[in-house]
């Protein structure tokens, strides 16, 4: 079964009598796609009253389905919370949304409180514009780009509201901006976070990210799950602990949540590999992302952009008007200098060179392992 079907068949138990699990913790990190902000109290007003999933009646729920990522998935799982007693008396709160062209930055936030659980900070992903898209290649190129430092901002800012232990997650964007903040917030916060869910989130440019203090202390912590033919996720470095889940789906439409599955027992139903494509795709990406500077990367991205037509769209745009994406694809490349064409060229023809090894490499491995 998937989510929906976990909620109809579990949805008759409160936390006391089952108690909170990862697929309550997948179901709430890829819960802020709904428009929230519609309806709950924002940070602004931390202490308006809290918006309950009882309260969803008809109009509501047309409200904050629409214009979502993926509104008939949102919209299901909704009515199921509504009709369930597990989910029902859960409030959503603390809504803080940033729309930022200059700085492509789409962001958004959103706090659960969950009946004798406590809260839950989840942080949505990558929604249907332009600017969100390109944020979410660029977002683990730095540092710390500005929708990941709102990010820690906004869970230190909540935890001073909160006085419980708490989750943070996320889905896509939304899982390596959870995972950041919980690895920058303040100590004494830090200390507080009970479990981190990184659904199919992107890793971090830098793999000393990973060797940080910081991160050590909660490593342990976090859950990253990605599902078998896994792309986002991995596209740049993490570490080999994440879990991998089946999915009813094949490709990149593995990349929704709501087709992941789940064992008749609640659990999730883990797999113990990857699929073969997902591993030769990952290793030609990862070496092409490596071998390859940053400028040349962010080069990458711009050409991909500008294909689109510029951040300032959303993907509806291009559902309408097929033919503007296609001119943009033939024409982006007369926009770069000489300079700039040498480096896209090369990009493609190492990119397409890894591919090819990449494959003949897990093929090889393939065949010593089933010669044995």
């Amino acid at each position: 079964m998937i989510l929906k079907g976990y909620i109809k068949k579990f949805g008759k138990k409160t936390f006391d009598e089952m108690p909170f699990s990862n697929v309550d913790g997948l179901l709430l990190a890829y819960l802020p796609y709904p428009n929230w902000e519609k309806k709950a109290p924002s940070l602004d007003n931390p202490y308006d009253k809290e918006y309950y999933i009882k309260d969803i009646n008809k109009e509501d729920l047309l409200l904050l389905v629409k214009g979502s990522t993926i509104p008939f998935e949102h919209k299901a799982l909704l009515k199921e919370m509504i009709a369930s007693k597990r989910y029902r008396d859960i409030s959503v709160k603390y809504v803080q949304k940033i729309v930022d062209l200059e700085n492509k930055q789409s962001f958004f936030a959103c706090t659960f409180n969950i009946p004798n659980v406590g809260h839950y900070i989840s942080f949505r992903g990558t929604d249907l514009s332009i600017v969100g898209w390109e944020e979410n290649l660029i977002q683990a190129l730095g540092k710390g780009n500005k929708s990941q430092i709102d990010a820690t901002k906004y869970v230190n800012r909540v935890s001073e509201l909160i006085n419980d232990k708490f989750y943070i997650g996320g889905h896509s964007k939304g899982g390596n901006i959870a995972m950041y903040s919980a690895i920058n917030v303040n100590k004494n916060v830090q200390d507080r976070i009970r479990r981190v869910y990184s659904l199919d989130g992107t890793g971090f440019y830098d793999k000393e990210f990973y060797q940080s203090e910081r991160y050590k202390r909660i490593k342990g912590r976090i859950l990253q799950i990605i599902p078998t033919d896994s792309f986002v996720g991995m596209i740049f470095y993490t570490p080999k602990t994440y879990r991998v889940v089946g999915s009813r789906y094949f490709s990149l439409l593995q990349h929704t949540p709501f087709s992941w599955r789940i064992r008749n027992n609640g659990h999730l139903a883990y797999r113990k590999h990857r699929m073969y494509m997902c591993l030769v795709r990952h290793r030609a990406l990862q070496k092409w992302v490596y071998n390859a500077d940053k400028e040349t990367i962010k080069l990458t991205i711009d050409a991909i952009i500008t294909a689109f037509g510029g951040n300032d769209k959303n993907l509806f745009y291009f559902i309408k008007h097929p033919n503007f994406i296609v001119r943009n694809v033939m024409f982006w490349f007369k926009k770069y200098n000489n300079k700039q064409k040498i480096i896209m060229l090369k990009f493609a023809k190492d990119l397409v060179k890894l591919y090819i090894q990449s494959f003949f490499y897990y093929l090889k491995k393939k065949n010593r392992i089933n010669a044995k």
